[in-house]
């Protein structure tokens, strides 16, 4: 019993003078130790450019919110990060207002918790380009990671009870091994002539919206599950942008599950979009889908080609004629349609399985068959 004691009487110490204040821009190279860890920034900071911060495996960056109410907390490397943790040693980015990690931090007795709005985030500027992030968790950001007009690598970071996750601007991004979850929204928001590549990643219980790519940005997911996002479509791809989807699934939501707008385009081969209240995939305002060796199931409607101006001219219809190639797929089990289309779109479907050797059903053209009802034109 005495042992005891006496090892918490040493023990809780340790913990409280380990704890290091950072305030003030980084403007050495510097390198963030387990042993003086966590580091609490009570104020916004830069790594300046030029300049290296090292964060060693098993350190704790907690990140106290601003006093001044609507002022955000920025930790903003204008440098370079590494942050390689381990397997057995994470590196984490937390709230000041989480107890859990690295302990009462900011002294007040776990009065307040934290929470997925908690306003700091992490942004990486140019002149960051060949930061490393591995082995990484990050919680409890209203923010996450953000990257304007630069270049990194990120592989197993976990992001979970964030509002969002990581944002893209006029970057190239390659994530892998990693996995988002219980965000607000957004768990990849792609926005501006990005290039953004995820390898073996999960993204899983997202409330709302859980990829965006825009304004002539590309994202290629390989091997990649989406997983239950409750409201709005799990991924959109909008204003000249495109989506790859190579062997990965998108299982299930309240609403959508891919979705193309104002002359955009979709890549699917060998995945599986399945179980949406609302249909598997949304094409419309001239883009374009592309389709092969893959499963369209359990949908409401499996895919949709949509004109979304109907009392527009055919003038502006033309203009945004949407076009799908679909090869080799199994589109079956369809609540409504397999494959509804507007007119001034157009199709070309032969060559897949419609969940019945008859073929689709179609009033005008197999109204026998005993598939997924599809519409006319396809």
């Amino acid at each position: 019993k005495k042992f005891l004691l006496l090892a918490v009487f040493f023990i809780t110490p340790f913990f409280t003078n380990a704890t290091t204040f950072v305030s003030g821009d980084i403007v050495t190279d510097t390198t963030w130790t387990k042993a003086e860890s966590p580091y609490v920034l009570t104020t916004s900071i830069k790594v300046n450019a030029g300049v290296i911060l090292i964060l060693e495996s098993g350190v704790i960056v907690k990140v106290q919110e601003s006093p001044i109410e609507w002022q955000d907390t920025y930790f903003d490397i204008y440098g370079k990060l590494i942050a390689l943790g381990t397997e057995s040693e994470r590196i984490y980015f937390t709230s000041a207002y989480n107890d859990e990690l690295g302990g009462d931090s900011n002294g007040d007795s776990d009065l307040i918790s934290p929470s997925q709005f908690d306003t700091w985030m992490v942004r990486f500027f140019h002149g960051s380009e060949g930061s490393q992030l591995g082995h990484v968790s990050m919680d409890y950001s209203a923010y996450g990671f953000i990257f304007f007009s630069t270049s990194a690598v990120l592989n197993d970071i976990v992001i979970t009870d964030n509002a969002n996750g990581v944002s893209v601007i006029k970057s190239v991004l390659t994530i892998a091994n990693s996995n988002f979850f219980n965000l607000e929204q957004l768990a990849l928001n792609v926005y501006k002539d990005c290039i953004v590549t995820v390898n073996d990643s999960i993204i899983d219980d997202i409330l709302y919206w859980a990829i965006s790519v825009s304004n002539g940005s590309k994202l290629f997911l390989n091997n990649v599950l989406v997983n239950n996002v409750a409201l709005d479509y799990a991924a959109t791809v909008a204003n000249n942008s495109a989506i790859s989807i190579a062997s990965s699934t998108f299982n299930g939501g309240l609403d959508g599950g891919v979705g193309a707008f104002y002359s955009s385009t979709i890549n699917i081969s060998s995945s599986t979009i399945k179980d949406f209240v609302e249909e598997g995939i949304f094409v419309a305002d001239g883009s374009y889908l592309t389709i092969e060796n893959s499963i369209i199931q359990g949908n409401e409607n499996g895919i949709i080609l949509a004109n979304r101006c109907e009392n527009c001219s055919p003038l502006y219809k033309e203009k945004y004629r949407s076009f799908l190639i679909a090869r080799n797929n199994n589109i079956s089990d369809n609540n409504s349609f397999g494959l509804y289309m507007t007119p001034t779109n157009t199709a070309d479907a032969k060559n897949n399985w419609w969940g019945h050797p008859s073929g689709p059903k179609n009033f005008s053209l197999n109204p026998d068959g005993l598939g997924d009802w599809v519409s006319d034109g396809i």
